[in-house]
């Protein structure tokens, strides 16, 4: 569970970063790499994820992996789009509100995680 708190705490760490290009008026070689790093932890935390889902057959699994599957998408879409300015803050709107509904959608995940972790000892 403490590799899934660090990667989101690592994902909340590229939201305030995110925040920060913005106020900066960062360019669009930043911004192409920002989405190129949000894409990329996202991806390694959903490995991470997608793998204990399956060890432990998660009863939601389904869901929550097409969840995964539909943030990446959206930050590719962002990143084949950008431009200037306003794929930025399109980027930092929507892992904002994905950051939100997937921690509580996480917390599910735990709660599960750690009753199978119980019913193993």
């Amino acid at each position: 569970m403490s590799e899934l708190d660090g990667e989101h705490r690592e994902l909340l760490t590229l939201h305030n970063d995110l925040v920060h290009a913005l106020l900066g008026r960062a360019s669009l070689d930043l911004e192409r790499a920002f989405l190129d790093t949000v894409h990329h932890s996202a991806a390694l935390h959903f490995r991470t994820e997608g793998r204990l889902i399956r060890r432990t057959a998660y009863a939601r699994a389904g869901e929550h992996l097409a969840d995964h599957r539909r943030f990446l998408a959206g930050v590719l879409r962002l990143r084949a789009q950008a431009t200037d300015g306003p794929s930025l803050c399109d980027a930092a709107l929507m892992l904002r509100c994905w950051l939100v509904e997937h921690f509580q959608e996480d917390r599910d995940l735990l709660d599960w995680l750690r009753r199978q972790a119980r019913d193993c000892l």
